[in-house]
């Protein structure tokens, strides 16, 4: 596609400002943002909406890039609860689909499940329902089960299956030769995707623990993955810079049958977390080159770049209706941003410490997020 031509102008404070001649682009110059029409030739309209949040807009073709420095002036989230368990940095957050039931994992060898329709006092809540100990080093992945009867979790070398209801071990799967970074459940029930660090992607047998495919393709330690609300595609990120798009529906049997379709590229540093949109056909990834980028899962293609963490962003999650993205970050602050056009709508500020887990409530008025400051917090959206 032809790059559309330019015009630079500078505004009274001093900044650059690039503005696409075909218009329908916002630019933003001391907390007012400006629509620019080609056809008209004059700015048509003026917005105050957002106060001191985005600090340029760039439009590339279909690519645009939204920096934010700050929130806008109506806060979005409030604290509601915290959640104190093991005294160690919580890596993962897995939420049951009818939003009682949270599974946690952390640094200190264990899983949490916690009861989230009781056992809250004031804005503290008592201690996890359960406890399911299995290592002696960090348990870096959670993943809960449709049906809320599965945990699998991964650690070092190996993924644990586990039978919610009664705390009881079903089997141990063992298969990568590295870390196990990322688990994750399809959306039908019946097939586990584990990433590590041996730069693999395995599919597995959830009832079984029975190894069906290796995905190849990665050349550096896979960190994050995320299934399509129909379970027909799965992507994955890896620390090698690259997302991989890979179609679960081929028909293929064979253990290695199966490559990917689609490698995105434009981060310039480890991908760290993944989320798909509830229609399946919005992907958000965050890295640690501090952006969010959003793409057209579809099309496999860039649609915008967000900006305004001070840090690795770690963690992304879409709420249940599609229209907004949460973001964690290492600069201990949660963003929540409009995922159809990149405006930032709040920063919320409370953890001490990275922020690297984030996950909506399926009602979509709720958010929590794990750190290590060792707490998870529960935030009511406004």
């Amino acid at each position: 596609m032809p790059s559309h031509k330019s015009t630079r102008g500078i505004f009274s404070d001093r900044r650059r400002f690039y503005l696409s001649l075909l218009g329908a682009i916002a630019f933003i110059g001391v907390g007012i943002a400006v629509y620019w029409s080609y056809f008209k030739r004059n700015p048509s309209s003026i917005s105050p909406s957002v106060s001191s949040t985005a600090s340029e807009t760039r439009s590339s073709g279909d690519r645009t890039t939204i920096s934010a420095s700050g929130s806008t002036s109506q806060p979005k989230a409030k604290l509601a609860y915290i959640l104190k368990g093991d005294s160690s940095s919580v890596h993962s957050l897995a939420i049951s689909q009818d939003g009682q039931t949270l599974v946690s994992s952390s640094d200190y060898s264990s899983v949490m499940v916690w009861n989230l329709g009781a056992g809250c006092t004031g804005t503290v809540c008592n201690p996890p329902t359960r406890t399911l100990p299995m290592y002696s080093i960090s348990v870096y992945s959670v993943a809960l089960s449709p049906n809320r009867q599965i945990v699998a979790s991964g650690s070092w070398k190996d993924i644990k299956i586990w039978n919610l209801n009664e705390g009881e071990l079903l089997r141990n799967i063992s298969g990568h030769l590295g870390a196990v970074y990322t688990v994750g459940i399809s959306p039908n029930g019946r097939t586990l995707a584990s990433g590590s660090g041996d730069d693999e992607v395995k599919l597995w047998n959830l009832d079984t623990g029975k190894l069906l495919h290796t995905l190849s393709g990665h050349s550096e330690a896979v960190y994050t993955l995320a299934f399509s609300p129909d379970g027909k595609t799965l992507v994955t990120g890896s620390s090698d810079k690259t997302i991989k798009i890979w179609n679960l529906d081929s028909g293929c049997t064979s253990e290695t049958c199966i490559s990917s379709t689609h490698t995105l590229s434009g981060h310039t540093e480890d991908i760290s977390s993944l989320a798909i949109s509830p229609d399946g056909q919005t992907l958000v990834s965050a890295s640690a080159d501090q952006t969010i980028k959003i793409w057209d899962l579809p099309k496999a293609t860039l649609v915008r770049t967000l900006s305004g963490h001070k840090g690795k962003v770690l963690s992304v999650a879409i709420s249940p209706d599609g229209t907004m993205v949460a973001s964690g970050g290492a600069d201990q602050t949660i963003k929540l941003w409009q995922l159809n056009n990149g405006e930032l709508l709040d920063t919320i500020a409370g953890h001490s410490d990275v922020v690297n887990a984030v996950a909506f409530k399926p009602d979509g008025r709720t958010l929590l997020s794990g750190s290590a400051d060792k707490t998870i917090k529960i935030w009511r959206l406004q």
